[in-house]
């Protein structure tokens, strides 16, 4: 459906100057640039984190409650630690949280 020529999907990404076989590859986990891949698929991703407190506040549990505001402040980009530590690829950088920006200023 994504890069389908005939497909609607591919017709607005298209317009939008997005390459549809890009789309594809960030989603089925083969585009080289990992932190975008993560978005889409790993233990922070944004359907996850989504599902988790749409289903809580559905259900009316606590479990699966989280401070999105926090983690949405804390994340960065950093160095996949399987990677050299002086690698400047910036293939090789990931999604991940940083404690210390993740506190935020308080109101005035």
């Amino acid at each position: 459906m994504i890069t389908d020529p005939a497909s609607r999907v591919a017709e607005v990404l298209k317009t939008h100057e997005i390459d549809p076989d890009e789309v594809r590859s960030i989603i089925d986990g083969t585009f080289p640039v990992h932190f975008l891949r993560d978005i889409v698929s790993s233990q922070l991703d944004a359907d996850r984190m989504d599902y988790l407190l749409r289903d809580a506040l559905m259900t009316g549990v606590e479990y699966g409650r989280y401070d999105a505001e926090w983690i949405i402040h804390a994340l960065c980009l950093g160095l996949d630690p399987i990677q050299p530590q002086n690698s400047t690829d910036p293939n090789h950088l990931r999604l991940c949280l940083d404690r210390s920006r993740g506190s935020m200023p308080p109101n005035n």
